[in-house]
């Protein structure tokens, strides 16, 4: 499991627990050790596991290469790890407290170049939105990638939308498809964020297959009054993997 996907989870369960009164006396602890090593202390007051049992377990592999889990009588689960093993360590908790949610489904718009990405995941009930480029700007062999992430907690109907719009657009012709622009504006209700998408497919240079054929995608990312917009090259198989995910993203 990907250390993204793992603080995804523990995110989505903490947002699960707050109900406007739990997080105000009750949350989640990281603190590191100096032996080096980290500790985790997770609430378990008023939540799903408060009463679930769990056994002692400890690992040790190495000096810098171990593992200790237990709850104890106040209702708290904790773990004491080695500086490498905090991901392990939330990922136990997580098997242990949510079994049922050990993947996230995503829907993941990638340009040809691989220079910028639109990613769309959800995580249980809570979606997040996360927007990747290069800017080019940047002068440089190996040019930093900026990202941008919003989440919120809810699945929007607009995803749905987003999927059947997509989809419609791209069972045309493609011979219709060329210099036929796709435009929609998306509302994820995530911090008022807001995707616009825009597919102009040129005709000059256009490639008629649907392997091949694609265009120039613009994403628009507006949230807190602020905008951004990424220009890049797509091509029509990645959008139709794309509506489809969002299908299923959405269900």
């Amino acid at each position: 499991m990907a250390s993204a996907d793992v603080l995804l989870r523990l995110q989505a369960w903490y947002a699960d627990q707050s109900d406007g009164e739990w997080e105000h006396s009750y949350g989640v602890r990281i603190d590191t050790l100096d032996n080096p090593g980290w500790t985790v202390r997770i609430d378990l007051n008023g939540t799903s596991v408060e009463d679930r049992a769990l056994d002692r377990e400890e690992v040790h592999r190495s000096e810098e290469d171990w593992l200790v889990v237990w709850r104890d009588d106040a209702a708290q689960w904790h773990a004491a790890c080695g500086p490498h093993n905090l991901e392990e360590a939330v990922e136990r908790f997580l098997s242990w407290a949510r079994p049922d949610d050990l993947a996230s489904t995503s829907a993941t718009l990638e340009s040809s170049n691989g220079n910028a990405s639109l990613t769309l995941r959800r995580v249980g009930d809570v979606l997040y939105a996360e927007l990747r480029w290069v800017a080019r700007a940047w002068e440089l062999d190996d040019p930093p990638t900026s990202t941008l992430t919003l989440y919120r907690i809810g699945i929007p109907d607009t995803l749905r939308r987003l999927s059947n719009d997509l989809r419609a657009h791209l069972a045309r012709p493609l011979a219709e498809l060329a210099g036929s622009p796709f435009t929609g504006s998306y509302d994820l209700g995530a911090r008022h964020a807001r995707i616009n998408l825009d597919f102009s497919g040129d005709r000059e240079g256009f490639v008629s297959t649907r392997s091949n054929g694609g265009g120039v995608l613009v994403i628009g990312w507006s949230a807190n009054n602020s905008s951004i917009e990424v220009a890049t090259r797509v091509d029509i198989t990645t959008l139709d993997n794309f509506a489809a995910d969002l299908g299923d993203l959405a269900a």
